[in-house]
């Protein structure tokens, strides 16, 4: 399949599967990688237009909740 064939319902589809089995997190960072791989497609003229234009992280695996971290000292001493 040629780049210039990929099409924004087949990278979603791929995505919601991702989510589908529970990983949320993963389909974001893919979801990421993903966008920054055809902002390069674009500026190298692989590509016309961006699949995945439009799109945010929230509408694709949700909102990442934060993660609690419990504070030690050993964090808390600097170098």
């Amino acid at each position: 399949m040629a780049l210039i064939d990929i099409r924004r319902s087949m990278l979603v589809d791929a995505l919601d599967q991702i989510v589908a089995r529970g990983s949320r997190v993963m389909a974001n960072h893919l979801f990421g990688d993903l966008k920054q791989f055809f902002n390069f497609a674009i500026a190298r003229e692989w590509v016309d237009i961006h699949p995945l234009a439009g799109l945010t992280k929230e509408r694709i695996g949700g909102r990442q909740k934060e993660r609690e971290r419990i504070r030690t000292d050993d964090l808390l001493i600097t170098n």
